[in-house]
Formats: C-alpha cells, structure tokens, sequence
C-alpha cells in the first residue's frame, strides 16, 4: 500500500474537517503520516494516532512570518520527505501548501495541495517573496 504524508498547521482542522479521509486510508492498510505544529499529547492528535496515523512534530509560528523559522519549516519538510518517501503528499493551509509543495518539489515527488484562499491568508500572501511563489507553484 501507498505512503501517504499530510502536511497541515492545525491538528484541529485535520480532525474537523479530514478525520474521515484519515479513517479510510488506514482501514484501506495505507502508511498515514501527518505533520503539524500541535503537541503531541494534544488530543486531537492523540485521536488521528489511534486511528493507526502517524505523528511528526513540526515547529512553525503558524500566524507570522519569520525568516530564519520559516527556512527551517521548509528544510524540515525536505528532511521528512526525503526519510519517508511518500507516494503522495497531501498539504492543507497556507504555510504547509507553499512550503510543502516547494519541499515536494525539491524532492521531486507529486504535490496535491488545496489551495483555499481565504481572508485570513491575505495579509500572509502580500509578502513579495510569498506572494512570488504562490503564483509559481498555484498556477
């Protein structure tokens, strides 16, 4: 069966709004990884890991944009790429669908990223260099 990685910036919107598609990738004998900032004793991510969901922690300010974190956000996702190997990467919310999608093409691996610009991603995407490799990687 397929390797799957999840790439998102909350474990909440994950359990809201994906919990199913969780569920029926491990009951189909997929290898689910998910990557999110959360803890790992949060319970929200404690209830993906008991669906059979394997957690990786990643550190990332979620609402700001910080140079030298967000460069380290994006070497971190090339790292778990490159050691999992993933058939498929799927990427939800703005920072996890710019970066892991960049991470996946660095890796020269297939992306599936859901592009939902919504109010709250505007301010992140006027930043010249975000908003530079939002239109390369969306269009």
């Amino acid at each position: 069966m397929a390797t799957i990685l999840i790439l998102s910036n909350s474990v909440g919107g994950l359990c809201s709004f994906r919990y199913e598609l969780f569920d029926r990738l491990v009951k189909l004998g997929h290898e689910v990884w998910f990557a999110v900032p959360q803890d790992e004793e949060h319970r929200k991510v404690r209830l993906l890991r008991e669906l059979g969901a394997k957690y990786i922690h990643t550190e990332f300010a979620r609402r700001a944009v910080e140079p030298f974190g967000e460069r380290r956000l994006i070497r971190r996702y090339i790292d778990i790429i490159g050691e999992l190997n993933p058939d498929v990467i799927l990427t939800y919310t703005i920072k996890p669908n710019i970066y892991g999608t960049y991470a996946a093409h660095k890796k020269k691996h297939p992306c599936n990223n859901e592009c939902y610009w919504v109010r709250l991603s505007i301010p992140y995407v006027q930043v010249p260099v975000v908003r530079k490799s939002v239109v390369q990687i969306c269009l």
